[in-house]
């Protein structure tokens, strides 16, 4: 039992992260993917992700070896670096539009 403790909180903290950034980038790239900015908007989305998620697996990588104050800190922390790609990608997605509408 205490060999399955260290992998799966390598599971938790590097897999789920890296399967959920994967998959909110294709749910990115499904619904944005259309239109007079597809191929930007979509290059912006892989390559977004290409960068992001293994920076994240990385990070959580080495917080593995930190010791947390708390339960909620090692749960917490994983899943709030993985909300930061998310997050860029859709501050991409909607400043986008806009710049392209102040440079035309």
């Amino acid at each position: 039992m205490r060999i399955m403790v260290p992998q799966l909180r390598v599971l938790s903290n590097v897999g789920f992260p890296a399967l959920y950034q994967g998959l909110f980038s294709y749910l990115l790239l499904l619904g944005y993917a259309s239109g007079q900015w597809s191929v930007l908007i979509a290059s912006l989305i892989i390559g977004s992700a290409f960068i992001g998620i293994p920076l994240t697996m990385a990070y959580n990588l080495s917080a593995l070896t930190r010791q947390c104050p708390s339960t909620l800190l090692l749960i917490g922390r994983p899943v709030l670096v993985a909300m930061v790609l998310p997050f860029c990608q859709l501050v991409l997605l909607v400043t986008l539009p806009r710049m392209a509408g102040w440079l035309a």
